[in-house]
């Protein structure tokens, strides 16, 4: 009974001392996969206290929030669902205002720490532009006084032997060097899988850092009429949820945030391969509506290094790599040359393709190209971005419809739709029918929404995907060696 009447009075102790204390109030802010719910749980210190998304989905869909002590101070951490997620979900403006609502009432009122969690191992994308212009641009040139960036991946940034700020300094990509100087060079890696030594210094790294830009602001919070609004509401008790004048607030927010997200619509980025003499310079020319890429006849390849163009098409921006593809002639040396070009192709395609075209041409699918889809499913994602386009439509007699239906039916091409999903499309590039570009374009916005806009990074080109690529090639020259073998000593008799 004592015992548990000391808990009772050191936990009443120790909440009557949280509640009088000043609270650091901190908001999480990103694109979905950034790592921002990763990092709140680093700064708060509990594993689990935010759900983290190690899929292509993400599983913040509400708002999170978390009130700690750390290192001295009462931390209260709000965590929000990430931008670009939700275009296609069946959330409705009711949903999201409401989020909106819940975030601003955690953070009544306002936050002392507004952080942008980018990942610091891949590129600076549209994406990531397009988040911080959003924020910026309704949040007020006020908000970048409270402004913070956190890049996560720092395990990797310090096996690569660099730290972020020589990482900073080298970089080319201008538009995050203007961010870092708005935010007047309040940035930090974060390493999530830190052991717990580590994580410590890094989480007070960043306390300090906050502390240190509350002082600057003179002890004041970020502060904006929808928060002045809110907290006056708070303060008389009304009931915020059902208060119109709020909800019209709210809704500006809203509209200001759909036009913003529309405007930072993916680009597609699109990368062609497939088997040399497949169509595969063709059909890039078919997309584009005109001939930028190198056609022909001939017994070597026509296409002996990737080419990029951009283009607009049908009101979307596109930009198209074409390869020179998989080699007819399949040995180790050929299909690993073949790959250090489609490497090439993901890197001129930065930070990577986000569709992923597999040309085949109709008549057959032969050997050739079952070993190269092996291939390919030995790299991570590329069957998540596949789209198989079957080419030499003019050579089929049968009506379009019918051929689409074979193609469906087909007991050969089973484990190649699987492969892509099903998803395929029939081109014809004798014809100028925009018709079959437009469709193709339908499927790869698909394809894009599925993905959260995520694309294919080119470090799925790494040893262990090369070794297991060689063994499927190594593996099928052993076979048709030993069926030469077979036929030879079959044609003179020999046992």
């Amino acid at each position: 009974n004592q015992l548990r009447l000391f808990r009772s009075l050191t936990e009443r102790y120790y909440n009557v001392t949280m509640a009088s204390r000043e609270e650091i109030r901190i908001v999480l802010i990103g694109k979905t996969g950034s790592g921002k719910s990763s990092t709140a749980n680093t700064i708060t210190g509990k594993a689990e206290t935010f759900k983290e998304c190690c899929g292509f989905d993400s599983k913040t869909k509400k708002m999170q929030c978390e009130k700690v002590e750390r290192f001295g101070n009462i931390l209260k951490v709000v965590d929000t669902p990430g931008l670009f997620e939700n275009r296609k979900s069946q959330m409705d403006d009711k949903d999201v205002i409401d989020e909106i609502k819940t975030a601003f009432i955690h953070l009544s009122p306002g936050p002392h720490a507004i952080i942008l969690v980018l990942s610091g191992t891949t590129r600076y994308s549209d994406q990531d532009r397009e988040t911080a212009n959003i924020f910026t641009t309704l949040l007020g040139k006020d908000m970048v006084s409270y402004l913070f960036v956190v890049f996560t991946g720092g395990d990797e940034i310090k096996r690569q032997g660099i730290d972020i700020d020589k990482m900073i300094r080298t970089s080319q990509q201008d538009d995050l060097k203007d961010l870092l100087k708005l935010c007047e060079g309040r940035y930090l890696a974060f390493d999530n899988r830190a052991n717990n030594e580590d994580s410590e210094k890094q989480v007070k790294s960043l306390i300090d850092l906050i502390l240190a830009n509350i002082k600057k602001n003179g002890g004041n919070h970020y502060s904006n009429k929808l928060f002045t609004t809110i907290d006056k509401y708070l303060q008389l008790g009304f009931d915020v949820a059902d208060n119109p004048k709020l909800n019209g607030a709210c809704l500006i927010y809203l509209k200001k945030l759909k036009g913003s997200t529309k405007q930072g619509q993916a680009k597609l980025r699109i990368l062609l391969f497939g088997l040399q003499g497949s169509g595969v310079s063709s059909t890039a020319n078919t997309i584009v509506g005109e001939s930028r890429f190198k056609t022909g006849l001939a017994f070597k390849p026509v296409t002996n290094y990737c080419q990029r163009e951009a283009c607009e098409v049908f009101g979307r921006n596109v930009e198209i790599i074409d390869t020179p593809g998989f080699p007819n002639e399949i040995n180790v040396d050929a299909v690993n040359n073949a790959f250090s070009s489609l490497k090439l192709g993901f890197e001129m395609l930065a930070p990577g393709p986000n569709v992923f075209l597999l040309i085949l041409p109709i008549q057959r699918y032969s050997d050739d190209s079952k070993i190269m889809v092996e291939c390919l499913d030995k790299y991570d994602d590329i069957r998540k971005h596949v789209i198989v386009i079957f080419t030499c439509l003019d050579k089929v007699e049968q009506s379009l419809e019918k051929t689409k239906q074979d193609v469906i039916a087909s007991e050969s091409l089973r484990e190649l739709l699987q492969f892509a999903s099903g998803r395929f499309i029939l081109f014809n590039n004798r014809i100028a029918d925009r018709n079959q570009v437009k469709n193709l374009l339908g499927i790869a916005e698909e394809v894009v929404m599925k993905n959260c806009s995520n694309c294919i990074d080119s470090r799925i080109f790494n040893e262990r995907s090369a070794i297991e690529m060689n063994r499927i090639v190594d593996g099928n020259n052993e076979t048709w060696c030993a069926f030469v073998l077979k036929s030879l000593r079959a044609r003179c008799n020999i046992l």
